[in-house]
């Protein structure tokens, strides 16, 4: 490897050949200072990779090689105790005993520890991950490492960065029933969610009947004065957007009774909490 030394020697060694020629000098050093102004503002990104790191987006979904995908639900963090909370949820292969998941934390001031952290699995297919970080810290990590029969996998990280996180003064370590709970009412909210999707479905399927149900009542009107060759061609567009209506009246009726599914599930759900009170 070519020593700073060495480099500096070849520098000065074209620098005095420049000086022979100073009109071509003049441009050298100029292109020189503004190669330097672009290296210093820059330098922090080429060689901090740090740098590049940003928070893991909120419900993204990773996937290890097994299959399993695992996405961040929610993240917060206590500014007076430092408690760092991170709720993970774990999708696919839910019930392969032979998987098993190591969990480490891991900050970007000192990337080379492994912070202390505590693991609590809620209802199988959920991790509470809490640690205390009491410095000034920016950026934490979290690897899940996958293991088979006592075999290291591959792994994935999650990045979270100070900024990013929710701020919570009230932020403690729970109870696993409180985490129970926790878990149930996000699942309550994510099923909310997918009746609001669908309900907009249906607006959005209703509105579009009602405009194929208008189009037909114009051909009608226009059939008036149409000849015998026009009338059939009417005839047709009439007859496709009846069959249209009759796809999406169907399309409403399954999405309805989704719905009512969901809605079913949110009372199970709710019951289900009642046990962890």
């Amino acid at each position: 490897m070519i020593t700073r030394e060495e480099i500096q020697e070849k520098v000065d060694l074209i620098k005095e050949k420049l000086k022979k020629h100073k009109v071509i000098y003049h441009y050298a050093m100029t292109s020189i200072f503004i190669i330097g102004v672009l290296f210093f503002f820059n330098s922090n990104h080429l060689f901090n990779k740090e740098m590049s790191y940003k928070s893991t987006t909120i419900k993204e979904e990773y996937k290890l090689n097994s299959g399993v995908a695992f996405s961040i639900i929610e993240r917060k963090y206590n500014p007076d105790t430092g408690l760092i909370e991170l709720l993970i949820k774990r999708n696919g292969n839910e019930f392969n005993s032979d998987l098993n998941f190591n969990f480490e934390i891991r900050e970007r001031k000192d990337p080379m520890t492994i912070v202390d952290s505590n693991v609590v699995q809620i209802e199988e297919k959920y991790y509470v991950i809490t640690t205390n970080i009491f410095y000034n810290w920016s950026t934490v990590s979290l690897t899940i490492i996958e293991e088979k029969d006592e075999v290291t996998g591959n792994s994935i990280k999650f990045y979270s960065d100070k900024k990013d996180i929710e701020e919570d003064k009230e932020l403690e370590i729970k109870s696993e029933n409180e985490y129970v709970i926790k878990v149930i009412d996000i699942e309550i909210e994510e099923v909310n969610e997918e009746i609001n999707k669908n309900n907009l479905s249906i607006e959005d399927r209703k509105s579009k009947i009602e405009k194929s149900k208008e189009a037909i009542n114009k051909i009608k009107d226009d059939m008036k004065y149409q000849t015998n060759l026009e009338i059939e061609e009417s005839k047709s567009n009439i007859s496709s957007l009846e069959d249209d209506i009759k796809t999406k009246e169907s399309e409403i009726k399954t999405i309805e009774e989704s719905s009512k599914e969901l809605n079913e599930k949110i009372k199970k759900l709710e019951e289900k909490k009642k046990n962890f009170k």
